[in-house]
């Protein structure tokens, strides 16, 4: 069941309220401190396919950035900007720990077995296996 699924995760911090004014520019610095302080977490949307006999379910990890003073920075803010300075790689490899705990705990909780998990990336095999090797 999808929400039992959800509802097992860790509950959300609560996010900061907005300072008043316009938020400030995003610099590199920021986008960097955001990613090595863990302000940018992930929010999970479920994708669901439906085929002639069969359903699958997944879910697709979206990153969030929640600054600590200005609240939630949108995406579009600061995917780009860390493409553009060289911060994508770091992005990527934080998020991809944070989905791969996330799923290995799911795993844990409700003994779901991952049928199929489509043509990854060498990293990415490599981060799934050390997380079922990981006590959780």
């Amino acid at each position: 069941d999808l929400r039992a699924l959800l509802g097992r995760q860790p509950p959300a911090s609560p996010v900061p309220r907005p300072v008043a004014g316009a938020m400030p520019e995003i610099t590199p610095a920021m986008l960097a401190d955001a990613i090595q302080t863990n302000q940018i977490g992930l929010v999970y949307q479920p994708k669901v396919r439906c085929a002639e006999d069969t359903v699958t379910v997944g879910f697709e990890a979206l990153a969030r950035w929640t600054h600590p003073q200005w609240g939630p920075i949108p995406p579009d803010r600061f995917i780009l900007l860390a493409e553009r300075e060289g911060l994508i790689e770091p992005l990527t490899r934080k998020v991809l720990v944070q989905a791969c705990a996330t799923m290995a705990a799911i795993r844990h909780a409700t003994g779901a077995i991952i049928r199929r998990i489509p043509a990854l990336p060498h990293r990415v095999l490599e981060t799934i296996a050390a997380h079922r090797r990981s006590p959780i």
